[in-house]
């Protein structure tokens, strides 16, 4: 991470998995993370910035979605007759 903002340019990395104890002992959390480079007094970089956004709440969701999705297919491939339907 470091190197990468010490040459100038930003390092993102999106739903990054990190374990974070709330009280009740670790648990998984997921973070996006970007990096961008710290500037000196000169303009160049010296350093790196972290901005870090916790996205558990919209990865649980995105995963809870695709567990709905998949339940709903299979129930509609195994009815009897025909059944049309999209999801999208």
């Amino acid at each position: 991470v470091l190197r990468t903002c010490l040459g100038g340019d930003v390092l993102s990395l999106r739903e990054a998995l990190i374990p974070l104890d709330r009280g009740r002992g670790p648990e998984p959390a997921w973070f996006d993370i970007d990096y961008v480079p710290a500037p000196g007094d000169d303009g160049r970089p010296i350093g790196a910035l972290a901005s870090v956004t916790e996205v558990t709440g919209r990865v649980n969701a995105r995963r809870q979605s695709h567990e709905d999705e998949a339940r709903l297919r299979a129930l509609a491939d195994n009815l009897p007759g025909a059944l049309v339907y999209q999801l999208e």
